[in-house]
């Protein structure tokens, strides 16, 4: 990961983003000597990766009656 100033980020957007596009350089955006922000490509794809965990998760028999008793408790503010 690489720092850059924010004048640095402000002043060259475009060469940043395309670091960050076409070559996978994340970067951490640095403000008066802190880190403030990090700039980095937003992974694609991971719904794949959600249904199969949730695939291999073994169903808990005791979440719905919970879940009704929770919902019992609910009170509807009436507006």
């Amino acid at each position: 990961m690489a720092d850059i100033t924010a004048t640095e980020a402000s002043r060259g957007l475009a060469g940043v983003l395309d670091a960050v596009e076409h070559h996978g350089v994340c970067f951490t955006v640095i403000r008066r000597g802190k880190a403030l922000a990090r700039i980095e490509s937003i992974r694609q794809g991971e719904g794949l990766r959600v249904k199969q965990l949730l695939g291999r998760a073994q169903p808990d028999p005791d979440w719905l009656p919970q879940l009704t008793t929770v919902r019992g408790l609910l009170e509807i503010d009436a507006r």
